[in-house]
């Protein structure tokens, strides 16, 4: 199952120099929009072709993908929540909970 359009926002022709404006002091200039979500969260591309998360409400920054093609089959559909999951966990997107 693809992710909905209306959970995503298209970014065809915005300005993402302007939208990360103030978070350049957690985001680096090097990295590239991959999906933006209904709530204005950013999924961006390292150069590492790395995918990273931009949560706005926690203020947090953290790798969510080995890949950009990673996330592209969880949004084809070709990849399962639970396999999208595992692979966080296996990349070490899980520090944080480790002290929960």
């Amino acid at each position: 199952m693809a992710v909905p359009a209306h959970l995503t926002i298209k970014t065809d022709g915005l300005s993402f120099d302007s939208l990360l404006s103030d978070w350049r002091w957690l985001v680096q200039p090097s990295y590239a929009p991959v999906l933006m979500t209904a709530f204005g969260d950013l999924f961006l591309r390292d150069e590492a072709s790395r995918v990273h998360f931009l949560d706005l409400m926690a203020g947090e920054f953290k790798q969510a993908a080995a890949s950009q093609e990673a996330v592209r089959a969880f949004v084809r559909g070709k990849v399962t929540a639970t396999e999208l999951v595992h692979g966080l966990f296996r990349y070490g997107a899980s520090e944080g909970l480790r002290g929960s």
